[in-house]
């Protein structure tokens, strides 16, 4: 992180209340709504926007030529996402959006006082390839499901190399912050192809 400093970022230390309880709402949220989006054909539910119908028809035509296809995560997946909702009755979805809306008011709050948050893209460097056993999810994504939640734009990119393996840095904006994080990422890149990681 101290590189970014050399760019002109004034770094500090900030602590977000409620991120250690992400992935707990992640696996509240995700596979329940990977699932409902696929049994109703793309379309997800609670939409209040207009769907032109001709999309969850072709969506259905191509979901129906191409299901046995599916590979062992999207079917834990569906079967999780179904548990959740039904065998529980929604009651693990609810209580993971409102850990979901907590997170998001925390994330707020942090961004009344910076304007962006810088952090490592995975909790781990590059992993060796098959160096995790299948059927388990490795930790690549945990960082970057709290945004995921809460809506937060984020990019993840290269910025140097740790013992020859490569590290990413994800940066996150407030909400419609979009343009910032990206400028940010566009100079950090700039900045490491010149030469200079920003580790």
């Amino acid at each position: 992180m101290s590189g970014l400093g050399d760019l002109g970022a004034t770094i500090r230390e900030v602590e977000i209340d409620g991120l250690e309880r992400s992935r707990e709402a992640w696996w509240g949220i995700a596979p329940a709504e990977f699932a409902a989006t696929y049994h109703t054909h793309g379309i997800g539910l609670w939409r209040r926007e207009r769907v032109d119908p001709s999309l969850s028809a072709s969506a259905r035509r191509v979901r129906n030529a191409t299901s046995r296809d599916l590979g062992p995560g999207a079917k834990e997946m569906l079967a999780l996402g179904a548990t959740l909702l039904d065998t529980h009755g929604g009651y693990h979805y609810v209580r993971a959006g409102n850990v979901r809306a907590d997170l998001a008011d925390s994330f707020d709050r942090t961004f009344e006082d910076v304007d962006l948050l810088a952090s490592p893209a995975t909790p781990t460097t590059a992993l060796e390839l098959g160096g995790f056993e299948r059927g388990v999810t490795p930790p690549v994504n945990w960082d970057t499901h709290p945004t995921n939640l809460t809506g937060h734009p984020s990019v993840s990119l290269p910025c140097g190399e740790h013992d020859g393996l490569p590290v990413g840095l994800q940066l996150i904006g407030p909400q419609y912050g979009d343009d910032a994080v990206l400028d940010a990422a566009y100079a950090i890149e700039h900045e490491t192809a010149a030469g200079s990681a920003v580790g």
